[in-house]
């Protein structure tokens, strides 16, 4: 059994009203919190995100797409200082049902995006935000003023695994 999401939303998606839904949602102090812990984030002091979910013909499906607005602290990878960062970005994703039925497959462009499998009659928008979120956070984030980390040495000339082999070369 899995734990419950700490930022849930569901939506009824099946059937999905053929004008589609909206949704805005206002994540609480305490589903913040509980977001920042799983996230790993000092601090999470805006969740929120608005949006809207419609049919999609091309897959047979839904897509999600809205804004997503957070204020988050992160440690700065060097100094472990706390890092404040506002986040606002938008979002789309794609969801179908699985095709068991013979004769019935569904037909990918493969330059789209693939969908990616809705199971059930319900869809958790609060989760799905707190994955966008996830995905929008800075993975190395720095304290304003703390310098780039170079890896090597300039002076030495280039380096990598075939830099020794050229200096063994013959000029």
């Amino acid at each position: 059994m899995s734990a419950p999401n700490e930022f849930s939303r569901t939506f009824p998606v099946d059937p999905l009203p053929e004008a589609g839904l909206d949704f805005d949602l206002v994540a609480s102090a305490a589903e913040r919190a509980a977001v920042a812990r799983r996230l790993d984030l000092l601090a999470l002091d805006r969740l929120e995100a608005d949006g809207r979910i419609d049919p999609d013909s091309s897959t047979r499906g839904i897509v999600v797409s809205g804004t997503l607005r957070a204020a988050v602290t992160q440690r700065c990878v060097v100094t472990l200082e706390p890092v404040p960062q506002e986040i606002d970005t938008e979002f789309r994703r794609l969801f179908a049902h699985e095709v068991d039925e013979p004769g019935n497959e569904l037909e990918i462009d493969p330059l789209a995006d693939l969908p990616e499998p809705l199971e059930g009659s319900l869809l958790d928008v609060g989760e799905l935000v707190t994955e966008e979120l996830a995905l929008a956070l800075d993975p190395y984030p720095r304290a304003p003023g703390v310098p780039e980390v170079k890896v090597g040495n300039d002076e030495d000339g280039p380096s990598g695994p075939f830099a020794a082999l050229a200096r063994l070369r013959p000029s």
